[in-house]
């Protein structure tokens, strides 16, 4: 007989707001909706940086962009994956003119 082990209730899953802001802003809140368990985290903020913990709350960008925010839980027997992009967007031009009639 073959024994098939049961599948580990991860459901890896977190919000991120806001999804769009502009510099100066650029800490987006996150909230990780992922089940309670004794999994491994891998945060991949899309920047460069990541993170293993299960406590993440925000993340800062340096500068302007898209960027992808990717959250992988693992178990010995389960890997799951949500992704998530937001961007944050360049200050807009001020127009600055004096017109000479």
């Amino acid at each position: 007989s073959m024994v098939v082990p049961k599948r580990d209730d991860i459901a890896a899953s977190f919000n991120v707001t806001p999804l769009s802001q502009v510099l100066p802003n650029a800490t987006v809140t996150i909230t990780n909706l992922t089940n309670s368990g004794p999994w491994n985290y891998q945060w991949d903020f899309g920047d460069g940086t990541n993170s293993t913990s299960s406590a993440i709350t925000s993340h800062t960008y340096a500068t302007y962009g898209k960027y992808t925010i990717t959250l992988t839980v693992s178990s010995a027997t389960c890997v799951e994956t949500q992704s998530q992009q937001i961007e944050i967007l360049a200050i807009p031009p001020v127009v600055d003119f004096e017109a000479d009639p």
